[in-house]
């Protein structure tokens, strides 16, 4: 079969906000809850900053997109400045991607509470079905995309009105007062950006404007209608179930920390509750997790539909062996097909939880984001104003700041609020081994904190838990240890007289 010099171009908008949203979309899914695992209620900024990059990078791409209309995303614009800084751009794009589609694949298994020992092969199998949709071409998969994000809106939709009125800023805390500290918790939880890498590498296939034609191609009309949408929905429902996530009682905080993967579940059973009763609670936070994990297995088909565009574009300008550009009988290249399945998959099947996934993904994906709009920003041959290179300027440094804090910060353990204990106060003591040891001053059995030890693979084991009675509770301050490994600490209450000890314990 000989090799075509393009690709069908067959999706319109409506698909192609589809698939965008199938990876926007998802940012409510585990991003709300994340930022709260990190900051709990003071996490409202956080979680406004979010929405504000992400409404500051659609506009940038709306502009690629208008520039680059044969797809490619980064790998089209640095190749404009250098063949080598393409082929990193796309390597971190790859990577992004890749990450993307296993994490997306994880979550949905989340939200479908699939067994935890059984969650990682069942996300094998959902990103296997995905790429055998895909055999047939991005039209099919984005027809799917649209199905799963119709009642995805109407459920957001639905969360906004039930929880309207029981919103307030009552149970607010205010941001920590270390900028570090909130740049960090900032850095941790942008998680849902890849969606307009994927977009601009769609725009090789993007249905064109009236007037142009292959030779010239214009695609501005479809991607900008497409990324607006979906970015405007984006920002507003985020924003505001942030907001409702936020307005829950503190007392539910427990629950919101051991459940912070399913959060949009938690906000559906609640609200619902309080609208209409226990029933319709449990009944639409089953509905709520079914659509969510539809949602985020669109999520998975969007980063593979991208995946297989940037590796058709690449060997199609040479970088990679002429066979990956050859198409099947519905137009689509097959190798990259199976190459897009498979890295996926082995990403998936080397993880041990959603959390090593979470880690690796702003790396990918800022970088790839990066090295786009900073091309863009010194390409002079680009017609761009001034204030769009501008803003792509403000917007490539702040992400370059945000892949270099993702490259120095690394999640040891997250606190559940339940038997492993919650809000620890002060920093662990570190011993010659590389473990770890210290106190949270709330929850544990009797809500009365722990004493805990963390392996150095960010393992926790509970040396004590504290009572509130005669062994204290409520430790504050950091344990010492001394030259026999003894550790040593205080208490805030508890004793026989009420005001507090001083314990000691053996690891």
């Amino acid at each position: 079969m000989e090799v075509k010099a393009h690709r069908p171009r067959n999706v319109g908008w409506a698909r192609a906000a589809a698939l965008l949203y199938g990876d926007w979309g998802t940012s409510k899914a585990y991003v709300i809850g994340a930022a709260f695992l990190a900051t709990g209620y003071a996490s409202f900024p956080i979680i406004l900053a979010v929405c504000a990059l992400t409404g500051l990078v659609a506009y940038n791409y709306v502009i690629v997109c208008k520039h680059f209309p044969d797809g490619g995303g980064v790998y089209s614009s640095a190749r404009m400045q250098s063949r080598v800084l393409a082929v990193l751009g796309s390597l971190l794009l790859v990577a992004d991607l890749t990450v993307t589609a296993s994490l997306s694949g994880w979550s949905a298994m989340a939200y479908f509470h699939a067994p935890r020992e059984h969650i990682a092969l069942a996300t094998i199998g959902l990103i296997l079905v995905v790429g055998a949709i895909n055999f047939f071409g991005p039209k099919h998969s984005g027809s799917m995309a649209v199905t799963l994000a119709v009642p995805t809106v109407f459920v957001v939709i639905v969360l906004v009105l039930l929880s309207a009125p029981h919103l307030t800023f009552q149970h607010l805390e205010p941001a920590h007062q270390s900028f570090r500290h909130n740049w960090t918790a900032f850095v941790g939880v942008i998680l849902a950006l890849s969606g307009v890498e994927a977009i601009a590498n769609l725009t090789g296939v993007m249905k064109l404007d009236p007037g142009s034609s292959t030779d010239v191609p214009m695609v501005r009309r479809t991607a900008s209608k497409a990324i607006f949408l979906v970015s405007i929905e984006v920002v507003l429902g985020t924003a505001l179930l942030g907001w409702a996530m936020l307005s829950l009682s503190p007392y539910l905080k427990g629950l919101l920390l051991e459940r912070w993967d399913d959060m949009l579940t938690v906000l559906a059973e609640q609200f619902g509750t309080m609208a209409f009763g226990p029933v319709f609670g449990h009944l639409f936070g089953i509905l709520t997790a079914l659509i969510v994990g539809l949602l985020l297995l669109s999520a998975v088909n969007t980063a593979i539909v991208a995946l297989i565009g940037l590796l058709y574009l690449l060997a199609r300008d040479g970088e990679m062996p002429q066979g990956f550009a050859r198409l099947n009988p519905y137009g689509v290249p097959w190798v990259p097909v199976i190459v897009a399945t498979a890295l996926p998959v082995m990403v998936v099947a080397f993880s041990p939880d959603q959390i090593s996934l979470m880690e690796l993904y702003a790396i990918g994906v800022v970088g790839a984001i990066t090295v786009n709009l900073g091309s863009c920003v010194f390409n002079s041959k680009l017609d761009l104003k001034w204030h769009e290179r501008s803003v792509m300027a403000v917007t490539a440094i702040l992400l370059l700041a945000n892949g270099a804090q993702a490259q120095s910060y690394k999640i040891l353990h997250f606190f559940a609020g339940q038997l492993d204990g919650s809000t620890p106060t002060d920093s662990p003591t570190l011993d010659a081994a590389g473990n770890l040891y210290g106190v949270t001053s709330q929850d544990g059995a009797f809500r009365y904190g722990v004493a805990f030890k963390l392996d150095t693979h960010g393992r926790e084991f509970l040396l004590h838990t504290f009572t509130g009675g005669a062994d204290g509770g409520n430790p504050f301050a950091r344990l010492l240890r001394d030259a026999a490994g003894s550790l040593f600490g205080t208490t805030s209450i508890g004793g026989a007289f009420g005001y507090g000890t001083v314990f000691k314990v053996r690891p």
